[in-house]
């Protein structure tokens, strides 16, 4: 089994320009033909998000994130970090194949 580390520098609250950097390392990681590649902890919303996390449009952005994520990829599955809560916030690592 091959796995890929998807190591990025994340922006704190920058979703757009963490997104591309995450894709980037999937497909990547696709002509490496690697199994399964995995990223940091909070990597569509950068660590630590803070107080953006009692922002709803923030978190719901990056759950929509985290579905494209998935939703544009194959052949490769995947460890994405998102935040994602009901009620209380909390870390989810969304998976992928």
């Amino acid at each position: 089994m091959r796995i890929a580390m998807a190591q990025i520098n994340a922006t704190i609250g920058d979703l757009e320009d963490n997104t591309p950097i995450i894709k980037g390392y999937i497909s990547n990681a696709k002509k490496n033909n690697a199994d399964i590649v995995t990223s940091l902890e909070l990597a569509i919303t950068g660590y630590p998000p803070q107080d953006l996390l009692l922002e709803d449009a923030f978190v719901k952005k990056n759950r929509e994130i985290s579905k494209e994520l998935i939703s544009g990829n194959s052949g490769v599955a995947g460890v994405v970090g998102f935040v994602d809560y009901r009620g209380k916030p909390c870390t989810i690592l969304r998976l992928f194949s």
